[in-house]
């Protein structure tokens, strides 16, 4: 037992650790100071297979830009059948239905993206803030639905 709270403390220690490493360095930032670290397997390269400002226009457009994103990110792996109202992963030669969700699973990849965006802007605007360009922090705030 002591073993396993052990454990849970150096997992606790080591995600403090990695999220202070997230703290934008003072001075000119670039994109990449922005990415999080540690995001997860393949989320790095997930996320970065897209532009602020097709993130930012997806959040705009809600589930159509969630949608879209998906589909950049599964168009390969995944289609769906409207006429049944299924998900079909791709399986060497064909398409096999989706028994296990696989498709709605890969979801949390596309809240990932959103979430990594949200972060960048965020240290975007600190970063500013720290270097007293007010206007560029205003710039860099989270969208902000108008619904």
């Amino acid at each position: 037992m002591v073993d396993e709270h052990t454990d849970i403390h150096k997992l606790i220690e080591e995600r403090v650790a990695a999220e202070q490493g997230e703290q934008p360095a003072t001075g000119q930032a670039t994109d990449e100071d922005h990415i999080p670290s540690n995001p997860g397997p393949g989320l790095t390269e997930t996320y970065e297979s897209f532009s602020s400002t097709e993130i930012i226009q997806t959040l705009r457009e809600n589930e159509v830009g969630a949608a879209w994103i998906h589909r950049r990110l599964y168009s390969q792996k995944y289609r769906f059948d409207h006429s049944n109202g299924r998900w079909h992963k791709f399986s060497g030669p064909h398409y096999i239905e989706d028994g296990l969700n696989e498709a709605l699973a890969d979801c949390d990849k596309v809240a990932c993206v959103f979430d990594m965006e949200g972060r960048r802007q965020s240290c975007r605007e600190a970063t500013a803030r720290k270097a007293g360009r007010d206007g560029e922090a205003r710039d860099a705030e989270p969208y902000e639905s108008s619904a």
